[in-house]
């Protein structure tokens, strides 16, 4: 019995791996609300919105810096920030920015957190990124 046991957990975390490209923490996980109170009290946070240019120019948070994922390895904003910043990756519904963290985890930063409902859980004001 315990051998049946252990070889699912084995099964369980072995096919789960095979879907995921990238590690990532749930406890990097952060709501909305979570995320505007950091804001709000000047919390020294960098807020990368991976979306494309396009969903850009629908508005992003804040003086978030829009970078599409696919350009992250390469740019070099993301080259010169410190690899303890606190960064919280943003997309429309939170997908493309859980990859975006776990690419982030891989450049070496230590601390990625990421916006689980993505601009679709966000109540806070936008802005049109220029």
């Amino acid at each position: 019995m315990k051998i049946k046991v252990i070889f699912a957990a084995m099964v369980t975390l072995l096919a789960g791996s095979l879907f995921l490209p990238f590690p990532f923490s749930e406890a990097g996980d952060m709501s909305a609300e979570e995320l505007q109170e950091l804001l709000e009290y000047g919390e020294a946070v960098v807020v990368i919105d991976v979306r494309e240019p396009h969903e850009h120019a629908l508005g992003i948070i804040p003086n978030a810096h829009p970078i599409p994922g696919g350009q992250l390895a390469d740019d070099p904003m993301i080259a010169e920030l410190d690899r303890d910043t606190w960064i919280v990756t943003v997309c429309r519904s939170g997908n493309r920015s859980r990859v975006a963290q776990g690419i982030l985890q891989e450049m070496g930063f230590t601390r990625v957190d990421n916006l689980v409902d993505g601009m679709l859980g966000w109540q806070g004001e936008i802005e049109i990124p220029q």
